[in-house]
């Protein structure tokens, strides 16, 4: 995921800024294989992840406003627990807030969004870290080529079954030995939920108890270093809304 190898493929294949993925031509770079479907971009999405795309896509600016500020705690254990020059993921990625941390320490990062505004507004903000525009339920890298992924508040956008077969796929793209950070809501059900942070906010959400995100994680093969729940008012949240009155069940994962 090197920036410069990157930056150079999207000038010399033609790549299309904030479409990589979705590209006339291939845009062959570290780890990755693009595909090239037929246009218009993302029309095979469902509803669910349609809808929650395009809420993404027109409220980036506030998403920024209200939540570049704040870091999720554990990462720079996360950090610090990796090998040097790493490769890691971070799967919905926004507007890049965690890249920094990343980047300054020598990770070799990769941020991916479905969201193409955001990943836009991700280049802007963090010119030094690579960004690319990637549905969740189709990433392609080789077998066993990442150390990490770093997926904070992003999977829970994908339906239950969606979301068991991403989570096999992300194990089989790890190393032996590669680990995985995961933040997913704490409940029950999956459903379109009013994210009242936002005007028209309208986005589809899985929820999970601790003991079934335990077993899923388990049936998968990963060994389990951390799982745990923190409450709604433990959470770090810009606004107290029906959205966010949950908890989330954060789990460390190691292959």
């Amino acid at each position: 995921f090197d920036v410069e190898t990157v930056k150079k493929k999207f000038n010399s294949e033609g790549c299309e800024s904030g479409l990589i993925g979705w590209s006339r031509k291939p845009c062959a770079f570290t780890g990755t294989r693009v595909r090239i479907p037929p246009p218009p971009p993302f029309n095979i999405m469902s509803e669910e992840y349609q809808t929650t795309k395009e809420s993404y896509d027109k409220h980036v600016d506030e998403y920024v406003k209200n939540t570049y500020h704040t870091t999720p705690p554990p990462i720079n254990e996360f950090i610090q627990s990796l090998p040097g020059n790493a490769k890691v993921v971070d799967i919905g990625c926004g507007p890049g807030r965690d890249s920094n941390a990343f980047i300054k320490a020598g990770i070799d990062y990769l941020g991916i969004d479905f969201s193409g505004a955001t990943i836009e507004k991700a280049r802007e903000l963090n010119p030094n870290a690579s960004f690319i525009v990637e549905d969740f339920k189709k990433l392609d890298f080789k077998k066993e080529s990442v150390d990490a992924f770093w997926a904070i508040a992003s999977l829970y956008h994908l339906s239950r079954a969606d979301f068991k077969e991403v989570i096999k796929q992300l194990y089989g793209f790890l190393k032996e030995g590669g680990q995985m950070f995961i933040v997913m809501k704490k409940g029950t059900g999956e459903h379109f939920n009013e994210d009242l942070r936002y005007s028209s906010g309208k986005k589809f959400i899985s929820l999970y108890e601790l003991e079934e995100l335990e077993a899923i994680y388990k049936e998968v093969g990963f060994s389990i270093k951390e799982i745990f729940v923190v409450e709604k008012n433990e959470v770090n949240t810009h606004l107290e809304n029906e959205y966010e009155n949950r908890g989330v069940v954060v789990a460390w994962l190691i292959k």
